[in-house]
């Protein structure tokens, strides 16, 4: 089958589900890849910019999202918005940066695409990728210019985030990158403090072991001591218990 006829059977059953998710035929083009269906559409004066009627999405962000880099290089030559963002307020970096699409954020980034800009939540495309565990991604971010300590609506950074899905790798590489290790969110919680809460072991002992502290009280007067006695985890009350004990041994300072 030459490539013209499989653009064109691509293009019909593009155009028989479109209605479905209420998205144009080039939407779906971007959505699954197809991108000589889509340089078809294009060619035949179909927008590229515009978006679907449930999400906001433009082509751009379908392809970003799911890492159909051949169809962002096309999309990107005809012209399209870098910076058009969904109903949820994301770009398609952050898409890309959410998803795990390294190579595609990299593209977007050629295209001067922001990764400062944040989501309606306040997230940026470098939170997006730390709480999703990518952490190639947020060390290419940072490369680029992200802050590591941007903080989401609710005053949660990429570590706090990170420690609370249990990602060690990615909070392992905020921390060499200097991210601040005892900022707190709206609530007063540390990284320690929502890993804790979260029952993250791991991250836990991740953020121990470079010094976390574990005195700090959150807004209700919580500890990460007081959180992991509620909870279920006895390797993490062990834990926290361990590093206090050893806080309280150490000789204080005096003169010589």
């Amino acid at each position: 089958m030459t490539s013209q006829k499989r653009a064109l059977n691509a293009k019909a059953k593009i155009a028989t589900v479109s209605f479905l998710l209420e998205c144009t035929p080039l939407i779906r083009a971007a959505m699954e890849g197809h991108v000589d269906a889509a340089k078809v559409l294009l060619k035949r004066g179909a927008k590229v910019d515009q978006t679907d009627t449930k999400k906001g999405w433009t082509p751009l962000s379908w392809a970003a999202r799911n890492g159909h880099d051949e169809v962002v290089k096309l999309l990107l030559a005809e012209g399209a918005s870098v910076e058009k963002a969904s109903n949820s307020g994301r770009s398609p970096l952050m898409w890309a940066a959410h998803n795990g699409h390294e190579d595609t954020v990299h593209l977007l980034k050629t295209h001067d695409a922001s990764v400062h800009a944040a989501d309606n939540d306040g997230r940026t495309a470098l939170i997006l990728a730390a709480s999703n565990g990518h952490e190639s991604i947020v060390e290419a971010l940072s490369r680029m210019g992200a802050n590591i300590d941007a903080v989401s609506k609710d005053g949660r950074t990429a570590l706090m985030l990170a420690a609370v899905k249990g990602h060690e790798a990615v909070m392992e590489a905020l921390l060499d990158m200097g991210a601040t290790i005892d900022a707190v969110s709206e609530d007063g919680r540390t990284a320690l403090m929502h890993a804790v809460a979260s029952a993250r072991e791991g991250a836990v002992e991740t953020l121990l072991k470079r010094h976390a502290k574990v005195h700090i009280a959150d807004e209700a007067g919580e500890t990460a001591s007081s959180l992991a006695r509620s909870g279920k985890s006895k390797g993490i009350v062990d834990k926290i218990q361990k590093c206090i004990e050893a806080e309280d041994n150490q000789e204080p300072d005096g003169p010589s």
